[in-house]
């Protein structure tokens, strides 16, 4: 296996990941996507601050409570969906959604949050589905970067790339959209559009930086540049990116 194989090999792996926060998505792919993930942070909270609970089970034990009280109380069942979902029960969260759907089935949130339940659950058709009805009803650049990451996991590589331009387009700022586009061009082979992308990224933020630069390093070495690439490899390396010196060791031979 030559060098080349033995780069794609890595960077086929679906070993590496760029996400805001925590990964709640543990799926392997074929293609380094970035994966959303739900922060009890973002959890909106109506309890009171004498009474709100000190921690996630005990909030959802307030729920239930509520629920069992007002069952028609569709803001309760969303934060439940939510809390559900970060609590690693999808099929629990992706339950409330299908009955606040039933309810009220234009609710665009109510979607997008059971399409991010459903790519949990690796039901990435399902998940496509779901954000398919988002980018229809409220087409922002956050909905086109889901439907594109959906896209991408079931093999649709030109349709996610599709999307994350459409995203990246109401919105120049989304570092996201730009390190999925650089990654599924990764995969096309088409380089030189990968690292412009990746070096966009470096300019819109800090987060994830040693994983966008051995992913640069990578693509770099594959357009000829071996200098350019193990300067990205050693600062990948140097931030911590646990791949990068076996992938130097390795392109050293």
């Amino acid at each position: 296996m030559n060098r080349v194989n033995i780069l794609l090999g890595l960077i086929l792996t679906g070993s590496t990941c760029f996400a805001k926060t925590n990964d709640n998505v543990n799926t392997t792919s074929q293609l380094a996507l970035v994966s959303y993930s739900v922060d009890a942070s973002n959890i909106p909270n109506t309890l009171t601050p004498a009474t709100a609970p000190s921690n996630k089970k005990e909030l959802l034990k307030e729920l239930n409570l509520r629920l069992k009280n007002n069952p028609a109380d569709e803001e309760t069942y969303f934060e439940r969906a939510q809390l559900k979902l970060k609590l690693n029960d999808a099929a629990g969260s992706i339950k409330d959604l299908n009955h606040l759907i039933k309810l009220s089935p234009n609710v665009a949130n109510y979607y997008q949050l059971r399409g991010e339940a459903k790519l949990v659950k690796e039901d990435f058709l399902g998940a496509l589905l779901d954000f398919n009805v988002l980018v229809n009803t409220n087409p922002s650049a956050e909905a086109y970067t889901l439907r594109a990451k959906s896209k991408a996991f079931l093999g649709d590589v030109q349709g996610a790339i599709i999307d994350n331009t459409q995203a990246i387009e109401l919105d120049k700022a989304n570092y996201i959209a730009y390190f999925n586009r650089a990654m599924e061009n990764f995969y096309l082979e088409k380089y030189s559009l990968a690292v412009t992308d990746l070096n966009q990224v470096l300019t819109l933020t800090t987060s994830n930086a040693e994983e966008v630069y051995y992913n640069l390093g990578l693509a770099k070495y594959l357009l000829g540049d071996k200098k350019g690439a193990m300067v990205d490899l050693v600062k990948a390396e140097e931030m911590g990116y646990t791949e990068a010196l076996a992938t130097i060791k390795a392109l050293k031979k």
